[in-house]
């Protein structure tokens, strides 16, 4: 009785020895046959914003909005790949509204952008340094009817991971969803104010509330 368990124990040390290495001979070859596969080089995709930026929540923004949109300027921007525009903003209001953070932006009817806005749900606002001043004000001062106004400036247009276009010198992007629209009413505006409107060469503004989705960061580039 005592021999024969001996030979079971033997028995099943000796499997275990085979399996070990069966094991290892199997690992070899499946590291050789990976080493073995040609590597296929991953090509940097030139429309991803390039790297430095980082997302931060809206209650993380440190920036004065009023030196922001009436010192730095903004660009709005809306479309998509096929289809976008931007232009320069002066006018935006930063807050809560409907218990979300918004970022309110506002848009002329005379204005190349305002169609764009209207068929679009989704808008980035980008914020730049001083060294991009004049790019940052081309923008307002043409129009995307004749062509694409970017190209002519320095900056580089790419997209946010829903698409929606912004720029890589920015150090700031905030990207919204419109959760209200609608045109001003100039009989309810001061009438001091309402004077620009007056001869018709501006169109009447549409005001465009949107809730923030994602805050865009890039230190390097302030």
């Amino acid at each position: 009785m005592k021999d024969k368990k001996v030979i079971i124990y033997q028995l099943l040390a000796v499997s275990l020895l085979v399996s070990l290495v069966c094991t290892v001979a199997m690992g070899r070859r499946t590291s050789k046959e990976v080493e073995d596969v040609p590597r296929t080089p991953v090509t940097p995709n030139p429309e991803a914003p390039a790297e430095g930026w980082r997302k931060i929540a809206p209650a993380e923004l440190k920036d004065n909005p009023i030196e922001l949109v009436d010192g730095y300027k903004g660009i709005l921007a809306m479309g998509n790949k096929e289809e976008h525009n931007a232009m320069t903003i002066g006018w935006g209001t930063l807050g809560v509204l409907w218990r979300k953070p918004i970022f309110t932006v506002f848009v002329s009817t005379s204005r190349f952008s305002h169609s764009l806005m209207e068929k679009n749900e989704t808008f980035t606002v980008s914020f730049f340094n001083k060294s991009h001043y004049d790019d940052v004000m081309y923008l307002g001062h043409h129009s995307g009817r004749d062509g694409d106004k970017i190209s002519k400036t320095n900056l580089h247009l790419t997209y946010t991971e829903n698409g929606n276009p912004m720029f890589d010198d920015a150090f700031l992007v905030i990207e919204c969803r419109k959760i209200y629209d609608a045109p001003f009413d100039y009989d309810k505006i001061d009438k001091e104010c309402r004077t620009m409107y007056d001869g018709g060469k501006t169109g009447i503004h549409y005001e465009y509330a949107g809730e923030i989705l994602n805050v865009f960061v890039n230190d390097s580039n302030r």
